[in-house]
């Protein structure tokens, strides 16, 4: 296949690649190695396609992992190859083989010529399929841009030498020609020529020159032929070029080509590629120089940048391994390292401050700080909601080119830091997030992509030392660990061999080992004396040496169940059999020892002679046997309070059986709690006293409760010491049941007759009242009537209308004490209930001042009605949650008291607090004694300067307090300022 269409390589151009640079070095494998670190690749290579032949430049990786297909496919498109899983992708023709070869993932850039012609392509390949990041593209896009800079100037290099090659033939052959012949052709090649072509002086002077020298130079012809090269070079390269000239004269050299800069016309200088042939006379003098010039200035420049570009990255990459390196000389001290990361992260990129910080939490805390920073008080960032916190979230590297517009900073931390552009590069360890890395500046924009680049790859390398930093300190935390846990045990070591040679108590340590069971490894003074072997004739020998022989069946199944690993501690009651033949009863503890692979090793027992124990306990189950044929419960414990005896009557007390009893804990198993004393109390009189009486609460086996009188009393042995309590407990629930029945009684009883008192002094006390307070409108009823029997037809007619109202007015006064007796029989009944509503205030307080009731205008004695006269001040919207008809009854009665004892009420006010609503009833009469205050709200209370001259029952205020709190509210009196009598009902608010 022939490539012909617009943007492919000619074949001509892309064989002199192929055949004649088909090797790297250089620039090329510097960008190949920088493309597979910066991208993580294990492959990289710039790839150059013939017709049917692949050739790479430069490789770095294994290039038998590159395809031609892909690379193909960059080509015949003339654009970029991005595939992120190459099984998937259908543009590829030949996946199964590429698949077979390792390419999972392939990302290529064209690779052009000075005149557009694709060569080949700068690619990547991965062996795992992979998402490329556009700043990954980026990246590879920048080298693939410097590869074709270093391959123009290869194409130049290989146009100058293929024409001065055709020129050197063109010379030869002019020899065999006929002078004329020869100045024809060379007149046409010279003029035509497509590069500069010169004849110059021995002195340097221009004899010749044709028109590509002048397009190069920007001087005309005529200006060049009065010159010469001294005055076109450029300064820094004219000793290089006169040098050149002298070599060549003195025939150290035939031939010459080298780079150098010449001055245009403009001043500005021009890259050229110049060829020198020396052209001598048949006597091999020397006659005048052939000079060739090639303008290469694009791809001179294109050239310089990729090495600048490789300076800098080489210059970044050796920078980043020597701050590896010191850091990781400071690994073993973690602060040591952060501080190090700080400081010469500011030798490798240029900013004003950098500052290291790691997780704690939810917030990053700055470990280390340096430059600007170092001085200053860092603020806790919050991991969320922060840039640090969202590099860390991302783990990708961030950059504010500007913190006063950039929404992911804070700008108030910026500002008084003093930053205004920062890159931020997550610190990884294994994977996951640690920290951050973070430099900033003073200055906006200080940062660019390949500072970012540069962070993002210093960050990397210092997370492997970090982490090695955090492995030498946590190595360093377990040595520490280690040897005080030697310190430790060997202290352990030391009191358990003291404990176990000065334990008053027998201690042996006996092997688990199959090969050598039950054999007594040590043994301690206390263990010698129990059995009265030498602690070196118990030592190397069988337990059995000192056990009972009826035992030694059991005593072997024990140690086998040991040795198995079935059990870990023992305790067990045993024979032993004396040095001296009698018997000894011990008490024997065990746990077992194991190894380092979790194997019996040896037992640990304590042994406790326990004979004289075992026959004061015979002797005491000797003598409690005495004790089953009475009623009360009798229990011996141990001073631990393990159960030793249980009589027939505890069984029946408490409903257990004594062997289910017997070894357990009694006051766990009966729910012991002492009545009138703590435990404490209790244990202090038997130690003091050795005696205690008194009742218990205990739980029988049914879950009843049982109350017993318990009598207790310390048992000691023969030498005094205390070994167990010996408790008497008589039931006595069922009397202390009467008792408390009995006790209820009588409180009842009194409540009764308390009630009883009260309803008769009630009685009493209404009768009076009724009696006083009827006998007067009753009689005055009574003698108007008989007046208006005996002389109605007389009387004048005025007269008959006062006599009727007098009627009336009586009559009126005896209902309303008939109504408030009634109010108040309900209220003691307890039958008062209320059904509060949501209801306006106002229209209440106007209805009850409006209201013509004749029997509260008959107990006004001031001869007309107060309510016409009282003032209403109340918001038209206020609102109260009462039943209506109570409202209404309370504003009566107040109303009416205030015409009986203040001269009638002045004004009925009504307002809202944040809690409550408040109607005060208000007159501007004496006011209340302060002798009634405290009784003003009972039944029947009246003042005594009043009660003669006022009739009244007593009974009105105590309704409406009465009716008040049935409503939620209440009733209260108050002094008015200036004099008078303010009650005041507080109702609850309708919202």
């Amino acid at each position: 296949m022939v490539l012909r269409h617009t943007g492919h390589a000619s074949p001509a151009l892309s064989a002199r690649l192929l055949d004649g640079h088909a090797q790297g070095g250089g620039v090329l494998d510097r960008l190949t190695r920088l493309a597979s670190r910066l991208l993580n690749v294990p492959v990289a290579a710039v790839s150059l396609l013939g017709d049917d032949r692949q050739v790479f430049l430069s490789t770095a990786g294994e290039p038998s992992a590159l395809a031609y297909s892909p690379c193909r496919h960059v080509v015949e498109t003339d654009g970029p190859l991005i595939i992120g899983d190459i099984r998937a992708d259908g543009r590829v023709r030949d996946r199964a083989e590429l698949t077979a070869l390792g390419v999972a993932a392939y990302a290529g850039f064209p690779l052009r010529s000075p005149r557009g012609e694709t060569l080949g392509s700068f690619c990547v390949v991965d062996v795992e399929p992979r998402e490329w990041t556009a700043e990954q593209l980026s990246t590879l896009d920048d080298l693939a841009a410097a590869a074709e800079s270093e391959l123009a100037a290869r194409l130049a290099e290989t146009e100058i030498r293929t024409r001065a090659a055709r020129a050197q033939a063109q010379l030869d052959t002019a020899k065999a020609v006929t002078v004329n012949g020869i100045e024809a052709r060379f007149r046409s090649m010279f003029e035509s020529s497509p590069i500069g072509v010169a004849l110059v002086g021995l002195d340097g002077s221009f004899l010749r020159v044709n028109a590509a020298i002048a397009t190069i130079t920007g001087y005309s012809l005529d200006e060049l032929l009065a010159g010469n090269f001294q005055s076109l070079t450029h300064p820094a390269d004219l000793e290089a070029s006169l040098d050149m000239v002298t070599r060549m004269v003195a025939g150290e050299a035939h031939t010459m080509r080298l780079h150098k800069r010449y001055m245009r016309r403009d001043g500005t200088p021009v890259w050229c590629m110049v060829s020198v042939v020396l052209l001598r006379d048949d006597e091999n003098r020397p006659l005048h120089f052939l000079m060739q010039m090639v303008d290469i200035d694009v791809e001179r420049r294109s050239q310089d940048q990729a090495e600048a570009l490789a300076a800098r990255e080489t210059y970044r990459l050796r920078t980043t391994i020597s701050i590896q390196r010191e850091v990781a000389a400071a690994a073993s001290d973690l602060n040591e390292a952060l501080r190090l990361i700080a400081e010469r992260t500011l030798t490798a990129i240029p900013a004003d401050g950098a500052a290291v910080g790691l997780i704690d939490g939810p917030v990053l805390r700055a470990a280390a700080k340096a430059g600007s920073l170092a001085n200053r008080e860092m603020f806790e960032v919050p991991t969320g909601g922060s840039m640090s916190g969202l590099a860390v979230r991302t783990r990708t590297t961030l950059r504010c080119d500007d913190t006063a517009d950039d929404p992911r900073i804070e700008p108030t931390m910026c500002e008084a830091l003093g930053i205004r552009s920062l890159i931020i590069a997550p610190l990884l360890v294994d994977g996951e997030p640690v920290g951050v890395l973070t430099v900033s500046s003073g200055r906006a924009g200080a940062f660019d992509e390949a500072d970012e680049q540069q962070l993002t790859l210093l960050a990397d390398a210092l997370s492997g030392a970090l982490r090695h930093a955090e492995e030498a300190e946590h190595r360093a935390r377990l040595l520490r660990q280690a040897n005080d846990a030697v310190a430790a045990l060997q202290d352990s070591e030391a009191r358990f061999r003291s404990a176990f040679d000065n334990s008053p108590l027998g201690m042996a340590l006996t092997s688990l080992r199959p090969d050598n069971l039950g054999i007594v490894l040590q043994a301690n003074a206390a263990m010698a004396a129990i059995t009265g072997f030498p602690i070196a004739d118990l030592v190397g020998e069988s337990v059995h040496k000192f056990h009972h022989p009826y035992d030694h069946v059991e005593t072997d199944g024990h140690l086998a169940a040991l040795c198995a690993g079935d059990v870990d501690t023992a305790i067990v009651s045993k024979r032993y059999r004396h040095a001296d033949g009698h018997l000894v009863w011990v008490q024997i503890h065990g746990a077992v020892v194991r190894d380092e692979n979790g194997k019996p090793h040896y037992l640990v027992t304590q042994v406790q002679d326990v004979t004289a124990r075992r026959e004061i306990d015979e002797q005491l189950r000797q003598r409690a046997q005495l004790l089953d044929l009475t009623q009360d419960a009798v229990i011996l414990r141990d001073l631990g309070g393990r159960v030793l005896y249980w009589n027939p009557a505890a069984e029946r007390v408490y409903g257990w059986p004594a062997d289910l009893v017997i070894g357990h804990d009694l006051d766990n198993l009966l729910g012991t709690e002492f009545i009138g004393d703590d435990r404490r109390s209790v244990t202090d009189a038997l130690l003091s006293d050795g005696l205690w009486a008194g009742e218990i609460d205990h739980l029988r086996a049914d879950g009843r409760h049982v109350r017993v009188l318990s009598r207790k009393a310390v048992q000691c042995d023969s030498e005094g010491n205390p070994f167990a309590i010996l408790s008497i407990n008589t039931d006595v629930t069922a009397s202390r049941e009467a008792e408390q029945a009995r006790d209820a009684a009588i409180a009842d009883l009194n409540v009764r007759n308390r009630e009883l008192e009260e309803a008769n002094q009630l009685k009493q006390d209404l009768i009076g009242m009724l009696g006083h307070e009827i006998g007067n409108p009753l009689c005055s009823i009574l003698g108007y009537t008989e007046t208006i029997a005996d002389t109605w037809d007389v009387l004048p007619a005025e007269r008959q209308r006062a006599m009727l109202n007098a009627i009336d007015r009586n009559a009126q006064l005896l209902n309303g004490i008939v109504r408030e007796v009634l109010a108040m029989v309900t209220l003691d009944a307890g039958k008062l209930t209320a059904s509060p509503e949501t209801i306006a205030v106002r229209p209440h307080l106007e209805a009850v001042v409006a209201s013509a009731d004749p029997g509260v205008r008959a107990l006004d004695r001031f001869g007309s009605s107060s309510r016409v006269q009282a003032r209403i001040d109340c918001p038209e919207t206020l609102t109260a949650s009462v039943q209506p008809g109570h409202l209404d009854q309370m504003l009566t009665n107040l109303i009416s008291n205030a015409a009986k004892y203040g001269g009638g009420a002045t004004a009925l006010t009504a307002s809202a607090t944040p809690t409550e609503i408040r109607v005060v009833v208000r007159d501007e009469g004496p006011g209340v004694p302060a002798e009634l205050q405290p009784n003003l709200f009972t039944r029947f209370a009246r003042a005594e300067c009043t009660a003669r001259t006022v009739k009244g029952t007593g009974l009105g205020l105590y309704i409406v307090r009465e009716l008040a709190r049935a409503n939620h509210g209440d009733l209260h009196y108050e002094p008015a300022p200036g004099g008078g009598s303010m009650f005041v009902i507080t109702l609850p608010r309708a919202d």
